[in-house]
């Protein structure tokens, strides 16, 4: 069966932040959304497509077709391949969501057509 993942999003700190002169420090805002990578590595088949799909509107709301698509970025290197010595491709995607919250997600293989 299909297995959920969870994740809490932190954030890093914004790139807009700016620092005053001695001894008064601002801080831009925390950002309403931060860029969350998602990275897998798997063995598919050429031609599949694979998403990630979750709890949240920004994930699909567990609708597969509303999934978010990763992109294809290349194959692992030979250390990392499987126990037949074939490659795991990698795939990842990047998805704004809100700073500090939790997300249940799983990933989604589609054959190819």
């Amino acid at each position: 069966g299909a297995r959920s993942e969870s994740a809490e999003v932190v954030p890093t700190a914004p790139a807009n932040s700016v620092a005053a002169a001695e001894p008064e420090r601002v801080v831009a805002p925390a950002p309403d959304k931060v860029c969350t990578t998602f990275r897998t590595t798997v063995e598919v088949p050429l031609g599949s497509k694979v998403a990630v799909c979750g709890s949240s509107p920004e994930l699909g709301s567990w609708d597969p077709l509303a999934a978010v698509p990763m992109t294809w970025t290349g194959v692992v290197s030979p250390e990392n391949h499987n126990d037949e010595g074939r490659p795991r491709d990698v795939f990842t995607c990047c998805v704004e969501l809100a700073p500090h919250s939790t997300h249940e997600f799983k990933l989604v293989i589609f054959p190819c057509d």
